[in-house]
């Protein structure tokens, strides 16, 4: 069939349209592959998270649940991964003799250059000022004794010193107040945003200066709770969270809310003083009215990792076994690809951008660490999909022509068009649809020239794709 669509006329300028292509937006095309670069074998056991060094970015840390050959032990393990080349890295075990408790069932990691190093004098102070933030979802201890935990990330001093003594192993300071923090994320400094499944709230941490290493002063520390930035914990998946430290917005996934949320962290008024229990703090306040905001409300099970890069937000679910990609340069998230992991099943946890520009996860169930690499830029659905969508020609100067088949007849399908900014430019729901092959027709003559995206919905699944327009 023939369906000629008069499309809204854009006064759009070739300037704003001929912006450089995002380079996530690389997943959108073409079906990716999957490489799997650690697993039991190298003890990735019960992954939960995952981060990049900053300063040595081939080198890739894996938060376990678990320890030794138990991945339901209480206490958290990692294994570093060091790129030898494009597929192959060798990995190195670690577990600090205070694993117990300071990574009781670990559940996130968050790596940053810290303003100070553990301070003082003598042999447990000094090392590399990039530390890493471990969250725990154990409550060791009772009541409010557990929260976020500081790790050097100096493999000189970290599960080296004080492995033998009475002092606390290696980490370098810890905070209370939040038993089972679903998620931690780095700000500045020694600065920390955490998503407590105690109190099912955001609260920020600032470790002011860590103590020496092994020791137990917390006293300089400061708290604050934004009692009214609320999320639905679910016990056992972890709820990750982003900062977009350009503008800072705060990306939350709201794992048992079946959403994306966001918070500025600009905004919120200081409500009045907290009680800690179990520490005596320098400060703990009660936050009130920061501007928060419901990102993604449709399309989630279980969302759990998260990662912001370059105006592309990164989800996986953990429900479904997918990783979704997000324009998020608007007031919401645009949905761009949705692919499954190489798994196909439920299990993603930690999902990660690397320096150079490819997704990472670990699978908590099917104990693994993966890279994740695009596929090629020919029409989505070509690999065996049932619903094949192609567009040509591509480029294009006039007519364009959209072909679907395998379409059932029964299906709703919708056609959405969006520019390089992720801005939405057209929608038309078709209501006329034969079964087998079909085929769609419009001018594309009223755009200006640029790059943009054809975005088909054929009931409860999205394809992309990329059309250029000379």
């Amino acid at each position: 069939m023939n369906m000629k669509l008069n499309l809204l006329y854009l006064a759009v300028t070739s300037l704003s349209i001929a912006t450089a292509q995002n380079p996530l937006d690389t997943y959108i095309t073409g079906n990716p592959t999957f490489v799997t670069i650690g697993t039991t074998a190298n003890k990735v056991l019960a992954p939960k998270d995952l981060d990049f060094h900053p300063t040595r970015q081939d080198e890739i840390w894996v938060l376990n649940r678990g320890t030794g050959t138990s991945a339901t032990s209480s206490g958290g393990s990692v294994v570093i991964f060091e790129k030898q080349n494009e597929t192959t890295y060798k990995s190195k075990y670690k577990v600090d003799k205070s694993y117990t408790h300071f990574m009781n069932y670990s559940n996130a990691i968050a790596m940053g250059a810290m303003s100070t190093v553990p301070n003082g004098s003598g042999s447990n102070t000094g090392g590399s000022n990039i530390q890493m933030a471990i969250s725990c979802e154990g409550t060791n201890g009772g009541d409010n004794f557990m929260g976020p935990t500081l790790w050097p990330t100096d493999t000189t001093i970290y599960c080296k010193r004080n492995q033998t003594n009475s002092l606390l192993g290696s980490h370098s300071d810890m905070l209370h107040q939040s038993p089972k923090s679903a998620g931690i994320a780095h700000d500045d400094a020694n600065i920390y945003w955490v998503t407590d499944g105690n109190a099912k709230n955001i609260v920020k941490y600032d470790f002011a200066s860590p103590h020496c290493y092994g020791c137990d002063n917390h006293s300089d520390g400061k708290i604050y709770r934004y009692s009214d930035v609320t999320f639905t914990y679910v016990s056992g998946v972890p709820s990750h969270l982003v900062l977009d430290k350009a503008t800072g917005w705060l990306y939350i996934a709201d794992t048992g809310g079946k959403r994306i949320l966001r918070m500025n962290t600009k905004t919120g008024s200081d409500g009045g003083s907290l009680t800690a229990t179990n520490e005596s703090l320098a400060s703990y306040r009660k936050m009130t009215g920061a501007t928060k905001e419901v990102f993604v409300s449709t399309g989630l099970v279980q969302p759990s990792g998260i990662d912001f890069v370059n105006g592309r937000l990164i989800v996986s679910d953990y429900s479904t076994g997918e990783i979704i990609i997000y324009d998020a340069t608007g007031s919401t998230g645009v949905e761009l690809k949705r692919f499954k992991s190489g798994s196909g099943v439920a299990g993603i946890t930690g999902v990660k951008v690397s320096f150079d520009n490819y997704i990472w996860y670990v699978d908590n169930k099917a104990n693994t660490l993966v890279k994740v690499i695009p596929g090629s830029t020919t029409n989505i659905g070509e690999a065996g999909d049932s619903n094949i969508f192609r567009v040509f020609p591509n480029p294009a100067s006039d007519k364009v022509f959209i072909n679907l088949y395998g379409i059932t007849g029964n299906e709703p399908v919708a056609m959405k068009i969006n520019d390089m900014q992720g801005r939405e430019i057209y929608s038309e729901n078709i209501s006329r649809i034969n079964s087998g092959s079909n085929q769609i027709e419009f001018d594309s003559n009223r755009f200006a020239p640029g790059v943009y995206f054809v975005n088909l919905i054929i009931g409860n699944q999205s394809r992309f794709q990329k059309l250029i327009i000379q």
